[in-house]
Parts: structure tokens; sequence; C-alpha cells
């Protein structure tokens, strides 16, 4: 099992990953990373402890957005199962906007991590 280093906010932690998984492990500490920069501005915890939880929460809150609009998506699909072709056609048109929107934020998510 691969160990990678990865630098947090000016630390080093070694973490265990699967093999082949360094890569994406090594973008997620990028984007960790990304996020606490952003959340040392003037005024914020300095702390690492703090600085963690914040960018844990900046997470789990996109995290629960996503899963909220994936939970919307999948009604739609169940809703589009049990109407007439016209309520069909309507459905089919939110679901593939509320799917461009999480492609969206997705590009977005991904540029940030590039960005790092």
């Amino acid at each position: 099992m691969p160990v990678l280093p990865l630098f947090i906010n000016g630390r080093e932690y070694q973490i265990a990953c699967g093999e082949g998984e360094e890569a994406r492990l090594d973008v997620l500490a990028g984007e960790v990373e990304s996020r606490i920069q952003k959340m040392m501005q003037p005024g914020a915890p300095a702390g690492d402890p703090q600085l963690m939880l914040l960018t844990a929460l900046s997470l789990a809150d996109e995290l629960y957005d996503v899963r909220d609009q994936l939970h919307t998506v999948s009604s739609d699909v169940e809703n589009m199962k049990n109407s007439d072709r016209k309520k069909r056609s309507d459905t089919e048109q939110a679901v593939a906007a509320t799917l461009s929107d999480i492609a969206a934020r997705i590009e977005r998510i991904a540029e940030n991590v590039e960005k790092a």
C-alpha cells in the first residue's frame, strides 16, 4: 500500500492509499489546501484545527448541495416514469437543466483543483 506525503497548510501528512490512487489523493489534497488558503483571510482563525474544521464544513456544505440536486434529479426521473408525454418532455428539460448546473459546478471545482 503506497504512502503519499501530502502538504496541507504547511504541514506534511503521510497518507496511505490503494495502488493507483496516488494521483487522485494528490488532487484531493490540492483541493483541501486551496480551500484552506481561501479561509485564511484577515480575521479568520489561524489555528490548524479551526481551518481544517472550516474547510471540512465548506466541503460538507457543497456535498450537501450536490446530494440535494441529485435527489431532485432522481425525483424528476421518477416523475418522468409516471407522467404523460407532455409532462415527460417538461421534466426532461428540467432534468437536463439540473444536470447542466451540476456539470458546471463540477467544472468549477475541477478548475479550482487544477489551479492549486
